[in-house]
């Protein structure tokens, strides 16, 4: 049975899917803290996105995971400019990264910081190691490092907010033939 956190995250791809359905050109998400960190997988595996190992129950249970499928949930997005906006600038995993950083604010002792950043280094390993190390990765417990994976980019969030999340001059946003 997927967890509370995995809920979390299918909720969180039901409003992206959302957006994109309603004809979004650009969806910008907010991200901020989270009781959980589970590299975004929980996120994908909501979009479709499959592997070797179950993605939707957690991020200790990413242990052993080596094939990782996210076709099905890049192409959902596909067309779509996704934008991370946060000022977490942590990276996913590391001495800086998610579960050091946050991990003893959410209760981890170190064996646990020691063993979930192990198995988030095989996720990331699995995936794109190097989009794992960028700003922003490891925020919202991972879910930075999802919408990177998905073709996005990380902007700060106060500097969204203080343009309302768009670009420039506000305009239409929509695709062309979306449905509404």
């Amino acid at each position: 049975m997927p967890s509370v956190s995995s809920r979390r995250r299918s909720a969180s791809a039901s409003l992206l899917l959302e957006a994109v359905n309603a004809g979004a050109e650009r969806v910008v998400v907010g991200l901020g803290g989270s009781g959980t960190n589970d590299g975004g997988a929980g996120l994908l595996a909501a979009l479709g996105a499959s592997a070797d190992v179950a993605l939707d129950v957690g991020g200790i249970f990413l242990e052993g995971v080596a094939d990782v499928d996210l076709s099905i949930a890049r192409g959902l997005v596909d067309g779509v400019e996704i934008v991370a906006a946060t000022d977490v600038d942590n990276p996913l995993t590391g001495l800086f990264g998610a579960t050091k950083t946050f991990g003893p604010q959410k209760g981890l002792d170190e064996e646990m910081q020691v063993l979930l950043d192990g198995y988030l280094e095989q996720w990331a390993a699995a995936t794109d190691r190097r989009l794992a190390l960028e700003p922003g990765a490891g925020a919202a417990g991972g879910i930075g490092f999802a919408l990177l994976l998905l073709g996005g980019h990380r902007v700060s969030g106060i500097e969204s907010g203080r343009r309302g999340g768009r670009p420039g001059p506000a305009g239409s946003h929509r695709r062309p033939g979306a449905h509404r």
